[in-house]
């Protein structure tokens, strides 16, 4: 984890692909996710920041919205 606060944390993620059989980077992701509300919380990902990989070249990003209530 690269920072955490009581409503925020970012994360940064760098595998070096030593098992894939190329000698380019390595696959760099990162995040972040916000607490809005106690049952509100905001995530988005970014995956494949470098471009680099056989299957899925292009980067890509995701955005999550996780709202949780108890019953």
């Amino acid at each position: 984890m690269l920072f955490r606060s009581e409503d925020v944390s970012l994360l940064v993620e760098y595998e070096l692909a030593r098992n894939d059989g190329s000698d380019e980077v390595g696959y760099l992701n990162a995040g972040a996710r916000w607490v809005v509300a106690p049952q509100l919380k905001l995530s988005i990902f970014f995956k494949n920041v470098l471009q680099r990989g056989m299957d899925e070249p292009e980067p890509s990003r995701e955005l999550a919205v996780v709202y949780t209530e108890e019953f």
